[in-house]
């Protein structure tokens, strides 16, 4: 057998010299998706395949010199096309390992405390196509906010405008009483 033809069943292989830590990051979502903190649990089968392309893109980074954890939507860019030409089954692969890269380090900066990598939502405001090929109709993509983006001082600013929402709401009561009154004496008078 030729030296650089790997056996199948030779086994599990070794990582690669430099991947390491970016695949305990990848395990340690994976243990935070399975386990009880988990709000869907991920199943065996979509660990595997998501393990793989983690791994593609931890082998091109490392091979690249490229830190994952931080990598730039360029770098996510030049991933993407070494991965093959563009077409609608790539838009939708592509989807996913940038959700896969968000969903990851996102994991990696909460339990590290960093601050976490935004290339993804980068890449998807200048790629648009990728982002709209799992919708159906071509929707805005959802905006969302984490607990901390909740609690930040502009949405204490929208709180702020409570009160009056709370005058105008309590007028147009007051206005559909006065017309149910009209309403009801017309009614007493006919």
């Amino acid at each position: 057998m030729d030296g650089r033809t790997l056996d199948l069943f030779n086994g599990p292989q070794q990582p690669e010299p430099g991947t390491s830590q970016f695949l305990a990051m990848f395990e340690a979502w994976v243990g935070a998706k399975t386990g009880k903190g988990g709000r869907r649990p991920l199943r065996e089968e979509s660990a595997a395949v998501y393990r793989d392309m983690w791994q593609a893109l931890v082998k091109w980074s490392v091979g690249e010199g490229i830190s994952v954890v931080a990598i730039t939507e360029t770098e996510l860019e030049t991933f993407l096309r070494s991965r093959g030409e563009t077409t609608e089954l790539r838009e939708r692969y592509a989807w996913r390992v940038l959700r896969l890269v968000e969903l990851v380090l996102h994991h990696h900066a909460r339990s590290t405390g960093e601050a976490s990598n935004d290339a993804v939502a980068r890449l998807l405001q200048t790629r648009p196509e990728i982002g709209y090929s799992n919708a159906t109709m071509k929707d805005e993509l959802p905006e969302f906010l984490d607990a901390a983006d909740a609690r930040a001082p502009s949405r204490r600013a929208s709180l702020a405008d409570l009160p009056r929402k709370r005058e105008r709401w309590a007028r147009i009561r007051g206005e559909r009483r006065k017309t149910s009154r009209v309403s009801n004496l017309n009614d007493q008078l006919a």
